[in-house]
């Protein structure tokens, strides 16, 4: 076992903190806590968040009942490796009406940008914990690069 580094809330800037460790060092995040609280009582973590752009690839289909022949279960997404559309996600998150909508209209979808939000990054594109953002309208497919996604930088 090793003792890790402590800062003392009241001595340190948390923000300068965040910059320094976090966003430019690589953690992926900061725990906080009660020196005089028990373990596993009075503490917080705060972890980074990545939001990523991908190409939609097509959908998952679930044997669920709700969702069979009426709704998508989730979106599997792709970056450009090498020139070559590759999948490397799938994510879920959307709305029903936005995964009846995926169902009924694929082609409006398939080929178009959205963006995920994730808890880290992995050296694939993938995001951790994957989550369903929105349409990303305004971005070109081609735009969505495995080199591009590993200078993502957490979001601040």
């Amino acid at each position: 076992v090793t003792a890790l580094k402590q800062w003392y809330v009241s001595d340190t800037d948390l923000v300068q903190l965040w910059k320094e460790k976090v966003v430019n060092g690589g953690w992926e995040g900061l725990v906080l806590k009660q020196n005089e609280a028990p373990f596993g009582t009075g503490f917080a973590r705060i972890k980074t968040e990545y939001e990523v752009d991908y190409v939609c690839t097509g959908f998952k289909q679930s044997n669920a009942d709700k969702y069979r022949g009426c709704m998508v279960r989730s979106i599997t997404g792709g970056l450009y490796v090498d020139g070559v559309l590759t999948p490397v996600v799938n994510v879920s998150g959307m709305s029903e009406d936005e995964r009846v909508e995926m169902y009924q209209q694929p082609e409006k979808y398939i080929g178009k940008v959205f963006t995920v939000r994730g808890k880290g990054l992995f050296n694939s594109g993938a995001v951790r914990h994957p989550n369903y953002t929105g349409m990303h309208n305004e971005k070109l497919p081609d735009e969505c690069t495995l080199e591009n996604v590993l200078k993502t930088r957490p979001c601040t």
